[in-house]
């Protein structure tokens, strides 16, 4: 992956290969190694099966298409947000329900704080900002995550059951408050009824051993200050076609967390120390390892809020093992859903569909047969698709879709296996970098990016200062570094913008 392009899968590596086999199990890894083939120009076999059905696709440098040109639907369906937040009826929308608990916990959080510390500057400077009312990105984040980070393992625990009765105590009251159970529709019908459960709202009891495991958790508990339950005038979202991007926030006074975050380096001594910052870990989530913790976390559907404290502070999670047997499904508990064990929680979650060997074999076959003809660079009318679903049974080949090609000018087009590389050295300006698009293809360069960072600008005031310099210390990049990918916006000679194939600049 991404991680491994700098030292072990870069571009040097891929140069070494005549071809890629793909066998992977998810639509975003076959785009990314797609991605990479077509950037070095390498052909590509994607392969793949489900269940009865299996596919073989040829990807041929400027012959065919690629992967990514086709954007069909991932055949997945989309729980309603409405169903995930409130009204689960299947153990499929409490494992859900959990699975993005672990993307906000355990990736959202964790990096948008660690992004937040690594591009605004040291911490005295952030302080510095703050004390302005910049506007910085991040903030409310960084200052909840702060302010409940822990520092032992019973602050574990204690953070832990207090986000047990917000989960499942709290938020099913909530609900219950909202619509009673003898609620009723315009129409006259009952609101609890089929698909949707009412929840029962979870007592926390220290003799349950759903919610206590260990017997040093009691002694813990017992001192926690669980907040008391209140009642809400936050909106419940019922309509099934509302989506997740679409529903309000709730304003929040950026004020009160910008003065928390100074506090914070103020009085931590962060602003001459930045190593007294704490540092936060994001994890994918990975559903084959299971030392990880992560199918335990869907598993529980529940102590997310232990898991992530211990994920940050990097304390093993192997001293949850038993805290994670017992806490399963609890949010299905609340709703009456009939729980599911480890293994059916892995195969949901993970979206695992079974494999069969005869699938695997035939496509094994197909992917040998084309993987002959490359390598005996047979011309492109001896090369095959091939569609199976052995259920039926059913198998279509087809020849590959020829590489569209897209218009820049009435006399440049290109396709997406198509690069432009501009050849630099230690002295080349920016200027020349803009003049290098002028001279070969008459388009002028408006805008410079290299990954989120902003090189040239045009219509930014200060950014014509960059002109004379170096293109090597606009970028900024380590010196094992060859080559960059850039993103240039252009303008045509009419000043209208167009789309160019992507950037690749050499340093040497």
């Amino acid at each position: 992956g991404p991680n491994t392009e700098m030292n072990v899968h870069s571009d040097s590596f891929f140069k070494t290969l005549h071809l890629v086999v793909n066998a992977l199990d998810n639509v975003e890894a076959r785009r990314y190694i797609d991605g990479r083939c077509v950037s070095n120009q390498r052909p590509l076999l994607d392969s793949g099966t489900t269940g009865p059905k299996g596919h073989v696709q040829v990807i041929l440098p400027f012959k065919t298409e690629t992967y990514s040109d086709q954007r069909d639907g991932n055949g997945e369906d989309v729980i309603p947000y409405c169903t995930l937040k409130s009204f689960p009826a299947r153990i499929e929308h409490t494992i859900q329900w959990a699975r993005d608990k672990f993307e906000s916990f355990m990736v959202h959080k964790p990096s948008t704080y660690s992004k937040f510390w690594s591009i605004n500057g040291q911490p005295s400077q952030i302080a510095e900002k703050l004390e302005r009312n910049e506007s910085i990105q991040g903030i409310v984040t960084v200052a909840k995550v702060l302010d409940n980070i822990p520092h032992t393992w019973k602050d574990c625990v204690r953070i832990a059951r207090v986000k047990f009765e917000k989960y499942f105590n709290h938020k099913a009251r909530q609900l219950l408050d909202a619509f009673p159970l003898d609620a009723t529709l315009s129409d006259g019908s009952l609101f609890w009824s089929s698909p949707k459960r009412p929840p029962s709202p979870l007592q926390f009891n220290i003799r349950n051993e759903m919610c206590i495991v260990r017997n040093s958790i009691p002694s813990i508990v017992a001192d926690v200050l669980v907040p008391v339950y209140s009642k809400s005038d936050k909106e419940i979202i019922v309509d099934e076609s509302v989506k997740k991007e679409e529903v309000k926030k709730v304003e929040t006074r950026i004020e009160k967390y910008s003065q928390d975050i100074i506090t914070f380096i103020r009085s931590s001594g962060a602003s001459e120390k930045t190593e007294l910052v704490p540092v936060l870990y994001a994890h994918t989530f990975e559903k084959d390892d299971d030392e990880n913790g992560h199918i335990d976390f869907i598993t529980a559907a529940s102590s997310n809020s232990t898991t992530k404290f211990v994920r940050y502070h990097n304390i093993s999670l192997q001293r949850l093992e038993t805290v994670y047997k017992f806490l399963k499904n609890l949010r299905a508990t609340v709703y009456g859903i009939e729980v599911v064990d480890r293994l059916k929680t892995k195969r949901i979650a993970g979206k695992i569909v079974p494999a069969i060997a005869t699938t695997t074999a035939a496509v094994a076959g197909l992917v040998s047969a084309e993987l002959i003809k490359i390598v005996s660079e047979m011309p492109i009318d001896g090369y095959r698709n091939a569609f199976i679903n052995l259920a039926i049974p059913l198998v279509v080949l087809s020849e590959p879709g020829a590489a569209s090609k897209t218009a820049i000018t009435d006399d440049i087009s290109y396709t997406s296996w198509d690069r432009w590389d501009v050849k630099g050295n230690e002295s080349f300006t920016l200027s020349q970098f803009i003049q290098w698009f002028k001279d070969n293809y008459k388009l002028t360069a408006t805008a410079v990016m290299h990954g989120v960072k902003i090189v040239y600008m045009s219509v930014m005031p200060g950014h014509t200062k960059k002109i004379n310099q170096t293109m090597k210390k606009l970028l900024r990049v380590q010196s094992i570094v060859e080559s960059v990918e850039l993103t240039v916006s252009f303008e045509d000679r009419y000043g209208e913008s167009v789309t160019t194939p992507p950037i690749r600049y050499y340093l040497y």
